[in-house]
């Protein structure tokens, strides 16, 4: 029986995302020499302020979009704003075959809270594109 349960476990678990306290988070896209920082919050949260060097992807249009031609073994960060956006998102990247899926435990507002680097650079809602958004 144990046997049976481990091959099943095996070959049809799906693997999920790794979530990531923000100093890991940090430190593991540092030391990634290879990465996208992907950001699934609402535009304008995104336009307010957001994480240096993050893309917006506020659907999954956009995502697939940004990361298709990418190699599968890239470093992928996610985040949001509570954690749903960011699940959805890295749950499509891992079905598109992507290896090293990271999702920021927390979210924007627990990063911002400790004070970690934000870019607050102003962008204007016409300066990108806005899609349908993520939903559940």
């Amino acid at each position: 029986m144990y046997a049976l349960f481990l091959f099943f476990s095996l070959f049809f678990s799906r693997p999920e995302a790794v979530e990531l306290e923000p100093i890991v988070f940090l430190e593991k896209m540092e030391h990634s020499g290879n990465y996208l920082l992907i950001d699934t919050r609402r535009v304008e949260k995104y336009c307010e302020s957001r994480l240096p060097g993050a893309v917006w992807c506020g659907s999954r249009k956009m995502l697939r979009g940004k990361v298709k031609d990418a190699d599968k073994h890239i470093d992928l960060f996610v985040y949001c704003s509570i954690g749903k956006t960011s699940k959805i998102a890295t749950k499509q990247l891992i079905r598109m075959g992507f290896k090293n899926v990271y999702e920021l435990k927390g979210g924007f507002p627990l990063w911002s809270e400790l004070g970690f680097p934000m870019d607050a650079m102003p962008f204007h809602d016409g300066d990108i594109c806005n899609d349908v958004l993520f939903t559940p």
